[in-house]
């Protein structure tokens, strides 16, 4: 008598959720949204993405910190920085770029950007940042609040 020993084996297929974008006004300076996935501790950050010069401005432009943020015991903190990024050249419809690493931050958690630009006239330079460009996990919602003065 043969016998078959039946391996099941289950996948579950595991979606990542995208948080709502964030843009200037014009959607012509930048943009960001964060990927993520539930998890037993929270949720794992996949992909923290940024973009800049998407259809001209500044000279050039940069990630100027990217912040994951979580509400332990109530009180919020910042979990992990990433300081300055990479200068880019003001390139129209410039690639998404990511910052980061995969992390897994507890249920109340957040993600928050600035982007850096940079414009000169002969010698005279100056620098001015995005507003704070917030993802919150928890509801999936994303905002811009703040001011251009770079912090």
């Amino acid at each position: 008598m043969n016998r078959f020993l039946l391996l099941l084996t289950v996948v579950q297929a595991v979606s990542a959720t995208t948080t709502p974008q964030v843009c200037d006004y014009y959607v012509k300076y930048y943009c960001t949204k964060v990927t993520y996935t539930s998890d037993p501790g929270g949720w794992k950050i996949t992909d923290r993405f940024y973009r800049g010069g998407i259809d001209g401005g500044a000279d050039i432009w940069q990630t100027y910190w990217t912040k994951d943020m979580e509400k332990i015991n109530g009180v919020w903190g910042v979990s992990e920085t990433w300081g300055q990024g990479s200068w880019y050249g003001n390139v129209a419809l410039s690639s998404w770029y990511t910052r980061g690493a995969d992390r897994v931050r507890v249920n109340y958690s957040m993600v928050q950007f600035r982007i850096r630009f940079q414009e000169c006239i002969g010698m005279d330079c100056w620098y001015w940042c995005s507003g704070y460009l917030q993802h919150q996990l928890w509801n999936n919602l994303s905002d811009e609040f703040g001011t251009a003065a770079c912090d």
